[in-house]
C-alpha cells in the first residue's frame, strides 16, 4: 500500500512525507513512513493515528500543495515530539471539526496534514 500512495503523492507533485499501517491487531501504534523532505514527520504520524485507531494513511505535504489552505484548521504545536502536546492539540482540534476534514495545517511550516481509513482519503 505504501508504494502505490508514494507513487500518487509524487504524481501530485507533493514533497513530504507519507505513512501507511495495517489494522492487524498490533498492540500500539506500529506503521512505515515514505519521506523526501528532510523533516523527521514521524512524531506527527503518529500523533494524528493516535486520533482514531482506524486510521491507516496520513500524509504531510510540505510543498506542492495547491488548495486553499485557508479554509483548514490551523494546529499550533511547539514540539511534536511532546506526545502530550500533540495529542492535546490534535483532541482541541477535533472538537472542532477536525475530524470531519481530514486536513489540517501545521503552523509555522504551513505544512498540510491529510489523514483517513484508506489511501482514497488523501488525495
Amino acid at each position: 500500500m505504501l508504494e502505490d500512495l508514494w507513487n500518487r503523492f509524487k504524481s501530485a507533485g507533493y514533497t513530504g512525507s507519507i505513512s501507511s499501517r495495517s489494522l492487524s491487531g498490533m498492540e500500539g501504534i506500529h506503521f512505515t513512513e515514505k519521506s523526501d523532505s528532510g523533516e523527521d514527520d514521524s512524531f506527527i504520524h503518529e500523533a494524528v493515528y493516535g486520533i482514531d485507531p482506524d486510521y491507516t494513511a496520513v500524509c504531510i505535504i510540505r510543498t506542492g500543495f495547491t488548495g486553499d489552505k485557508g479554509s483548514l484548521p490551523v494546529i499550533d504545536v511547539d514540539d511534536w515530539k511532546d506526545a502530550t502536546k500533540a495529542a492535546e492539540a490534535l483532541d482541541s482540534a477535533i472538537l472542532n471539526g477536525l475530524g470531519h476534514t481530514k486536513s489540517f495545517v501545521i503552523k509555522g511550516s504551513g505544512a498540510v496534514v491529510r489523514f483517513g481509513y484508506a489511501g482514497d482519503d488523501l488525495f
